[in-house]
């Protein structure tokens, strides 16, 4: 999927995996949906709200620019 001016690129898969965490494992950790989760991984969500993102990173003990970034 190609990204657009503004849009994130994440990592989130990548950081979630080396955890050794399923999708379902961070959706209970950081009370985010398990469908967020997986469109965020899969590029269908590519600006998240900042609190879904707040959370993620807090779960995940990484800083937002560890997930997210602009290519």
């Amino acid at each position: 999927k190609k990204v657009r001016p503004g849009e994130m690129k994440n990592r989130l898969s990548e950081i979630r995996c080396n955890k050794g965490w399923t999708q379902a494992m961070l959706a209970r950790r950081s009370g985010v949906a398990r469908s967020t989760i997986t469109e965020i991984e899969n590029g269908n969500i590519v600006n998240p709200r900042i609190n879904v993102a707040y959370k993620l990173c807090r779960a995940l003990k990484v800083d937002v620019w560890d997930i997210f970034f602009e290519d």
